[in-house]
Order: structure tokens, then sequence, then C-alpha cells
């Protein structure tokens, strides 16, 4: 006759299954973390290429500083990251966009051919552009970037660096906490740096 399991059997069982899964969880979300954190720095190191060939291509005109997306918000992929190649405003002859200087958005970096919508596809991370002097708010977070230009090589003109910080829609770990001063940014070295913790 066959005998079942006992009840202190199942038991220990149970438990042991239990501690291999509170282990393992944890673990699992840092090394999720790591990778869109990696996801992001390669994907802001590709908008500070394309900053910089735009500004070598336009002869100094560069994009406007304090532009930002998200490219998981629908109205960001929309409007900027899926811009139509007809939104592109080409440089006239004398290489010059046909718009003024620094007014032209985000959007004309993925019109144009400089990015590509599958670098940012789910990036859960908010993309912005601009000086480090200048107060850039993002509609989910205010990152607070340093306010001195001693630390930055621009990457054009009027643009010292490309920041990313964790969109609110991301997850608490990804999020951005004003009180921590975290962000990910690139700057003329075109190297990507880290401030998370």
């Amino acid at each position: 006759m066959k005998k079942g399991f006992t009840l202190m059997e199942v038991l220990a069982v149970l438990l042991i299954i239990a501690v291999v899964a509170s282990m393992t969880v944890p673990l699992l979300r840092k090394v999720n973390y790591q990778v869109k954190n990696s996801q992001a720095k390669t994907a802001a190191l590709k908008l500070a290429e394309a900053l910089r060939s735009y500004y070598q291509t336009n002869r100094g005109y560069s994009i406007e500083p304090g532009a930002f997306f998200n490219p998981t918000d629908p109205d960001d992929l929309s409007s900027i990251v899926m811009a139509p190649a007809s939104a592109c405003s080409s440089p006239v002859a004398t290489g010059i966009p046909s718009t003024a200087a620094g007014t032209q958005g985000i959007e004309q970096l993925f019109a144009c051919g400089y990015l590509s919508f599958k670098d940012f596809k789910g990036i859960p991370y908010i993309f912005s552009v601009g000086s480090v002097g200048l107060s850039i708010t993002p509609p989910t977070s205010n990152p607070g970037y340093p306010t001195t230009d001693a630390n930055f090589i621009p990457l054009s003109r009027n643009i010292d660096a490309v920041f990313a910080v964790g969109s609110e829609d991301a997850g608490s770990r990804f999020e951005f906490k004003a009180a921590s001063n975290n962000y990910i940014y690139v700057d003329g070295t075109l190297k990507p740096k880290d401030t998370y913790q």
C-alpha cells in the first residue's frame, strides 16, 4: 500500500519554495532595472550623437534647448518619435534650416533620419536636451539638473547635455525622485554618465 506525503513534508516543501522565491524576486527586479537603465544610457548617447550631427550638418544651428519627450507616452510617441519624414525641415542652400536657430524640436531628429523609433521603443525614461543652467521641467518630474557649467562639455553651442530620468509610469524602481537628484546624462564627451545610486 502506497503512503502519501504527510502534512509536515508538504509544509516543509512549501516553506523552501517561499524562501527561494523571496530571494529570487528582488534579484529579478534589480536585473530588470539594470537592463532598462542600460537601454536608457544607450538611447541618451544616440540622442547626443544625433544632436551633434544635426548641429554640424546645419552649420551651428541646433535643437531647441529644454525640449523633452517620453517614448512610452502615446502623445509623444505619435508626435515626436514617429514624426513623418515630410516634417523634416531641410537646410536651405546656405546649409541653415529654414526656421530660426534653436526653435526646432526633437521631432526634427526623428523626421530627418538622425534617430530611429527602435532606439527608444518601450524605454520608461523622459529624455530632454538643454543647458545645465536652463530650468527643464518634464511633466512628471523636476530633475534639478546641476546649475553650473563647470562639469559639462557642451554638445553644441546652446546645448550642454542630454538628460534622462525615469518616467512616472515606469514603476517605483525607475521613477525619478526629486530629493535624490538622480539622472543619466551625456555631454560633449559622448560618454553616458549615471548619477543613480
